[in-house]
C-alpha cells in the first residue's frame, strides 16, 4: 500500500489572471496602509471632539461611526495612490513602447 495521494483526485490549481493579481495587490496594500493611517490619526484625534465647535451631523452619532468613516476615507485615498503607482509602473516611455511593439 502506498500512502502517496492520487494526482487525479487533487483539485486543479487555478492561477489568477494578471489583472486579478494587480487588483488584489492594490486592495490589500491600500487596506494595510489605511489601517496604519487610521491607527496614527485616531491615536491623536477623537472623532467626537473634532465636531465640538459645531453640532455634529446626525449620522455621526457615535465615535465608532467616526472611526469607520475615517477608515474608509483613508482606504479610498490609499487605493487611489496605489492605483496611480500601479499605472506609473506599467506605463512605458514612448521610445520603449515603440521598440517592444516591433
Amino acid at each position: 500500500m502506498s500512502d502517496a495521494p492520487d494526482p487525479a483526485s487533487e483539485p486543479a490549481v487555478r492561477s489568477w489572471s494578471r489583472r486579478a493579481q494587480e487588483i488584489g495587490v492594490i486592495v490589500w496594500s491600500s487596506f494595510l496602509a489605511a489601517c496604519l493611517a487610521s491607527l496614527v490619526f485616531f491615536a491623536f484625534f477623537d472623532p467626537m471632539q473634532l465636531g465640538e465647535d459645531d453640532l455634529p451631523p446626525a449620522w455621526l452619532s457615535s465615535a465608532m461611526t467616526g472611526y469607520a468613516v475615517g477608515f474608509f476615507f483613508f482606504w479610498a485615498v490609499c487605493a487611489v495612490a496605489a492605483c496611480l503607482a500601479a499605472y506609473l509602473l506599467e506605463t512605458l516611455p514612448r521610445g520603449e513602447r515603440d521598440a517592444r511593439s516591433s
